[in-house]
């Protein structure tokens, strides 16, 4: 039986595994990781603040991806007009890639300590996503380094950025209809075995990471970002 308490949800839990997502005031949600319970237990609502720090808004993520979407249709279309083509399609904009390198690997590496904030606001991920995605596909090596600000552990990292990149994703999908002129039934054959072999290896990298230390997986999460980041430097021809 689930009851609200000083604007937490308090609920009694009895199996093994419980995701630790929580709402607080019906409007941001904060997912967390599972963690195992060895008996049955009635978490307070100062224990859940304690054990869950907030740091995922979705809301603020969704609000962001909209604000960045809405920039980028404006960018596409000024840019159809400017270069008076009939699809986005022919637009070519492969110099942001290294640009995107660049600012990588200054954030994991060269970017200085700041102060924390009481408001960790996530509306500047969802707009930053929101605008890029579009020009760049895969916004993932982006947006990731935001999420090592946070103190989080390994499961809270990628579920948090997946579901960013999930709102970003689906905020895209009507812009590249209207101006890329891209039909998605038409390609049900590629779209349907990717998204299978989205969720089978969702799965299997989740049963994987439960066997990577903390540590080892931070250094894993930078090393790639960083390889990432010099792949899309020197991938961009300037002649």
């Amino acid at each position: 039986m689930a009851e609200m308490t000083g604007g937490c949800r308090q609920k009694e839990f009895s199996s093994k595994f419980i995701d630790k997502i929580v709402i607080y005031d019906k409007s941001f949600i904060f997912i967390k990781s599972k963690i195992p319970l060895k008996t049955k237990s009635s978490w307070k609502c100062n224990s859940l603040e304690k054990k869950l720090s907030p740091f995922f808004q979705a809301n603020q993520v969704l609000i962001g991806a909209l604000i960045g979407a809405g920039i980028s249709a404006l960018i596409v279309f000024l840019l159809i007009q400017f270069y008076e083509v009939k699809s986005a399609n022919e637009i070519k904009v492969d110099f942001l890639k290294p640009i995107i390198g660049i600012f990588i690997i200054w954030f994991l590496f060269l970017k200085g300590p700041k102060k924390e904030k009481k408001s960790k606001s996530f509306i500047k991920v969802g707009s930053i996503s929101g605008l890029s995605s579009i020009f760049i596909g895969a916004t993932g090596p982006l947006i990731a380094p935001f999420f090592l600000n946070h103190n989080l552990i390994k499961e809270e990292i990628i579920a948090n950025k997946a579901a960013c990149q999930m709102i970003t994703h689906l905020s895209k999908i009507p812009l590249f209809i209207y101006f890329f002129n891209f039909n998605y039934i038409e390609h049900y054959s590629v779209l349907i075995p990717l998204i299978i072999a989205v969720f089978v290896g969702t799965n299997f990298g989740k049963k994987i990471l439960s066997f990577i230390p903390e540590h080892i997986f931070i250094i894993l999460f930078k090393s790639t970002l960083f390889i990432i980041a010099i792949k899309l430097i020197f991938s961009y021809q300037i002649f």
